[in-house]
């Protein structure tokens, strides 16, 4: 029997297909407050609320497709037929914990079966036997097994709406709190949310920590898709920020309150990011016509995208073509539309949007030389004075070094914001933490290689198998290092839409000579102190 518990007095504990209160009150009795019960039976959950009213607030009914899988649980119960999730673990490798009541029924021991088989492949550990007391003073026992390779459900940006607070309490907290935030489409039936929609947010770089503390700190299965100007960690679209930074910018500034509820942007920002979403992020699922030319797509979305920026675009006076190709044409010239090099960010991330394929297949050649890569050294090998030996690394790796510059206090404060998703801090296997960016490496590579299958299913963006030398560099420098200094030394482009945007962003006075580079390989960018010419 276990005399402690596997988690924190503030755990989020969920539990799908609630039959009694058992749970609920054991949890309540033990000091772990932070509690719901779901069931897709109405009258279940009616009938546990009017027998404790003192758990009304935190049962609730829902019909919600794969309600198992979204949400926030850290610790996730099973009761009833969900213990068979047990045997699905892309259902439940969110949650740090997976419990489920203790008895010989048959469910629950298809349950154990569905762990024990998942321990073979190590993605749970051997469940434990943990015992609450009930207020009657009776014993409530549950198996829980820690899932060991965790997952967040859907993409980072997910998250869900606390349900004791509901959407009218998350949009007074945002207001205590002075989050600068916006809905960004879909509000006006607000607070009522149709089932199976999304509530999607933009919110300030600066308020991101506290919007993520309050969607974190209590327990909800109401989706809500959230992103930051620069597509912070938690809050980005495929690895990239949701719009260009001037325009979340722009949407953020001119926002404005909407039925004295939540913040909205103003009807001239919300066509131009509406417009936005549709072409670059649905692309043909907007069921746009492609041009003007085109008849519309059979109607297969949500919402009727034609019709309602048709609309909004009569009212604004805005003279557009309302068709994929009219509104990219109307948003590049507006300065609403994404840079080249975000674009091509964006068709790599998000590789089965046909529209981004085709509107990538015409930028410049550049932006598809997968022959370009940066490296990024962090700041500890720097001061280890270890970039030298990793220039010399990435060269024997077969690149051509075009450049290597060490980075200005102020280029590291603001290159540590906008690249890598703003996450610089420790992370995988390594002691400490290896720093924000330090020094550059710029380089080139006139013959990549392919990666292999197996390469490309875990390196789904990276373009040139010959950027694993950042992995042998990592790996060759940790084995050098005592145990507790190891750390991760270097961070590098995957593609050279990536490369371009860390030039543009850590070294900008050389983008203009790269570029150069690239349009003529004879061209060697100039002697500086600092920076190192190709040779």
């Amino acid at each position: 029997m276990q005399s402690e518990t596997p988690w924190q007095e503030n755990s989020v504990f969920i539990e799908i297909g609630v039959q009694c209160a058992d749970v609920a009150l054991s949890l309540r009795h033990e000091g772990y407050s932070n509690y719901l019960g779901v069931s897709k039976n109405a009258a279940q959950v009616a009938t546990l609320q009017s027998k404790h009213p003192e758990l009304a607030e935190d049962l609730v009914h829902t019909q919600q497709r794969k309600v198992v899988r979204r949400n926030n649980a850290q610790v996730l119960i099973l009761s009833g037929s969900s213990v068979l999730h047990l045997w699905k673990y892309r259902s439940v490798r969110h949650a740090d914990c997976v419990a489920w009541r203790a008895r010989s029924s048959p469910l629950a021991l298809l349950g154990m079966l569905g762990c024990l088989l998942q321990m073979l492949t190590r993605r749970y550990s051997k469940p434990e036997i943990v015992s609450l007391q009930t207020p009657e003073g009776s014993t409530c026992r549950m198996f829980v097994t820690r899932v060991l390779r965790p997952k967040l459900p859907g993409q980072k940006s997910l998250h869900f709406i606390p349900h004791r607070l509901g959407i009218t309490g998350l949009f007074e907290r945002f207001k205590e709190r002075e989050a600068k935030y916006v809905v960004l489409r879909w509000f006006d039936e607000l607070p009522q949310i149709k089932p199976n929609e999304d509530v999607d947010l933009l919110v300030a770089d600066e308020s991101l920590e506290s919007v993520l503390d309050i969607l974190h700190s209590e327990p909800g299965i109401q989706p809500c898709d959230l992103y930051s100007e620069r597509g912070l960690p938690r809050s980005d679209y495929c690895g990239t920020p949701y719009y260009p930074n001037s325009v979340a910018k722009r949407i953020l500034e001119n926002a404005v309150r909407h039925n004295d509820l939540c913040m909205v942007p103003s009807e001239h920002d919300y066509f131009h990011s509406l417009a936005y979403h549709a072409v670059y992020h649905k692309g043909l699922k907007s069921d746009l016509p492609v041009s003007g030319a085109t008849q519309p797509r059979k109607s297969k979305s949500d919402h009727d995208y034609a019709t309602i920026l048709q609309s909004m675009a009569e009212r604004l006076g805005i003279d557009v073509e309302i068709s994929l190709e009219g509104l990219h044409n109307y948003l590049q010239q507006s300065g609403w539309g994404p840079s080249d090099e975000m674009l091509a960010r964006l068709a790599i991330a998000c590789s089965r949007n046909p529209w981004l394929q085709t509107l990538a297949s015409r930028l410049e050649d550049h932006v598809h030389d997968q022959g370009l890569a940066v490296f990024v050294v962090r700041r500890e090998a720097v001061e280890r004075e270890l970039l030298k030996q990793i220039t010399d690394m990435v060269e024997d790796g077969g690149f051509e070094i075009l450049a290597t510059k060490k980075l200005s206090a102020k280029r590291i404060e603001i290159g540590a914001s906008q690249t890598r998703g703003g996450n610089w801090k420790l992370e995988g296997h390594f002691d400490i933490s290896g720093g924000p960016p330090a020094a550059v490496i710029i380089a080139y590579d006139d013959k990549p290689l392919p990666l292999t299958a197996k390469q490309k299913k875990k390196f789904k963006t990276r373009t040139n198998a010959r950027l694993f030398v950042k992995e042998h560099i990592r790996d060759v420098l940790c084995k050098e290092l005592t145990v507790g200094e190891r750390f991760n030394a270097l961070h590098s482009s995957d593609h050279a839409a990536d490369a371009l945007h860390l030039i543009e962003t850590l070294v900008p006075e050389l983008m203009e000579e790269v570029l150069d580079h690239l349009s003529d390989s004879s061209q060697t960018i100039t002697i500086r102190e600092e920076v190192r010419r190709a040779a």
